[in-house]
């Protein structure tokens, strides 16, 4: 009887309360999530070489050492993915990292080596930022890739240490010396020897990621892949 009334209840909210195409709204069926079949079709999915991908390769090359290069979509602020980013950051929505981070773990196991990496490192947040959000999106998309890979998720290796307003609008070289010191390595004996991925939401210019790799610059044997969610067009 419980049984029958609980599913009264859920029909009834579907029914009023439908889960919708974030980008569409049109209703959702079994086996979607988040995004209709044709909405989640027409992502910008990057086809990448196995485990280089130019869009993340080409914002590091030259300035930091790194492995693996890896990217899901192409970033486009004011298209489809710059929807996504939005609802994840800014609207609470942490089943969506989740849900992207599995999708993303899927991609990636398709290319041979990913096994060789030993743990997962999200790029943390000031620790103001996370108050505000609640949460730490690239530890979201960590997780659900994290659960498809078979890989640990560590946090707490990073810290970061400034605090600094959004850089989506600043060039290059701005925000390079903006994120200058942006973090420091508190863990020093956990990436020794190891194969580490160091996962974001979204590289546009790499400065960020630059400014984490860098602290780990004269590590013994440390080997540092990158993974990011959304990554320019080339």
């Amino acid at each position: 009887m419980f049984q029958k009334v609980k599913q009264y209840v859920i029909n009834l909210l579907d029914l009023f309360y439908p889960n919708a195409c974030l980008f569409c709204a049109e209703k959702l069926v079994r086996g979607e999530h988040f995004l209709c079949i044709n909405c989640f079709n027409d992502l910008p999915v990057i086809v990448s070489n196995d485990g280089i991908c130019p869009s993340v390769s080409n914002q590091l090359k030259g300035k930091v050492p790194f492995h693996y290069t890896y990217s899901l979509y192409f970033y486009n602020k004011a298209g489809k993915t710059g929807k996504l980013l939005k609802d994840l950051k800014y609207r609470g929505n942490r089943e969506l990292g989740l849900y992207l981070g599995r999708v993303f773990g899927e991609k990636i196991k398709k290319h041979s080596g990913y096994e060789k990496i030993d743990f997962i490192v999200p790029v943390p947040l000031h620790p103001r930022r996370l108050l505000k959000r609640g949460y730490n999106q690239a530890d979201l998309i960590s997780k659900g890739m994290s659960e498809i890979l078979c890989i640990p998720e560590y946090n707490g290796i990073f810290e970061r240490v400034k605090y600094n307003i959004s850089q989506t609008k600043k060039g290059r070289a701005s925000r390079f010396a903006s994120t200058s010191g942006l973090f420091q390595l508190i863990k020093r004996d956990y990436i020794e020897c190891k194969h580490i991925l160091l996962v974001d939401d979204v590289i546009t210019t790499g400065a960020t990621i630059e400014s984490l790799i860098n602290t780990t610059i004269g590590i013994r044997n440390v080997k540092i892949s990158v993974a990011a969610l959304c990554s320019p067009y080339e």
